[in-house]
């Protein structure tokens, strides 16, 4: 079963040696890129994010989920989204990266998968085999950033589920400063909808809210949306959604959200508050 530890710690060395003085960090997020030679348009608008992440190169970026365009089980999506991800290139020139997986890339949760081949613990291992890991953690000044999979179903998986939530309780606790959480799937809908997803999503929500952790926001994809709300009666953290770089959302349920495609960045402070904006792109594709 995939799951092995992505740990990083951000130190910004200058060039003479000497410690920089910096009190803010940014990070940049991208998701539901649904990268595909058969789905027109989703490289090009990639690559046009990307050109404006590198001319503006943030202290991380993190890649939520959705990555392939729909199905799983197509390795050449998988190899065209690692090259043009090209996150070795990101890492090279000093951004630390994170990479999580979505429905459309390891298949879909639940006994009855509501849309789309069900996740396997083979397509678990294939996404972990192009990518080296289904999770991260890592630091930026006094900032933890976490990664959780939210894919591995306890209905189907057990024991990699409660290993999973292991592994995040640890992190959630053992960090006194600050925690941002990315992952695929939101814990809680917005406007007239009912909480989240079934499965780990709702299991890793009650623990976030179960332990002494300084949770300041939980960012996710998988809806083709952007939005900011909390913290408020729903959750104690702020619930941030990441648009997707290439489809624009639908209008099949009632919330607030901008529908725009785009990418979302996040500017972090040492004293704990943080910022973030919605880089909307005028490229989108509708569903």
């Amino acid at each position: 079963m995939p799951g092995a530890d992505n740990t990083d710690v951000v130190t910004p060395i200058a060039p003479c040696g000497q410690m920089i003085c910096v009190t803010s960090y940014r990070i940049v997020q991208l998701s539901d890129t649904h990268i595909s030679a058969d789905n027109p348009g989703s490289v090009a608008n990639l690559r046009s994010a990307l050109g404006e992440v590198r001319a503006n190169l943030p202290d991380a970026m993190v890649v939520t989920g959705d990555i392939i365009y729909i199905d799983p089980d197509i390795e050449a999506d998988h190899r065209l989204a690692v090259e043009e991800l090209d996150l070795v290139r990101m890492r090279e020139v000093g951004v630390v990266t994170g990479v999580l997986p979505g429905n459309h890339d390891v298949g879909e949760s639940g006994i009855v998968p509501w849309e789309g081949p069900p996740v396997t613990t083979e397509r678990l291992q294939r996404f972990t085999d192009y990518w080296g890991s289904d999770r991260f953690s890592f630091y930026l000044g006094p900032w933890q950033i976490i990664g959780m999979n939210c894919m591995i179903d306890p209905l189907l998986f057990p024991a990699e589920a409660a290993a999973h939530a292991r592994w995040m309780a640890a992190e959630l606790t053992e960090h006194d400063g600050p925690i941002g959480v990315f992952t695929h799937k939101p814990f809680v809908l917005h406007g007239d909808n009912p909480p989240a997803p079934q499965g780990l999503v709702e299991d890793l929500s009650e623990l976030i809210s179960a332990v002494e952790s300084n949770v300041r926001f939980v960012s996710s994809g998988h809806l083709h949306r952007s939005t900011q709300q909390g913290p408020d009666d729903r959750s104690a953290w702020a619930r941030i959604w990441c648009p997707s770089t290439h489809f624009s959302g639908r209008d099949d349920f009632s919330c607030d959200a901008d529908r725009r495609s785009g990418y979302a960045e996040f500017t972090l402070h040492d004293d704990g508050l943080f910022d973030v904006e919605f880089r909307s792109r005028g490229v989108a594709v509708a569903q």
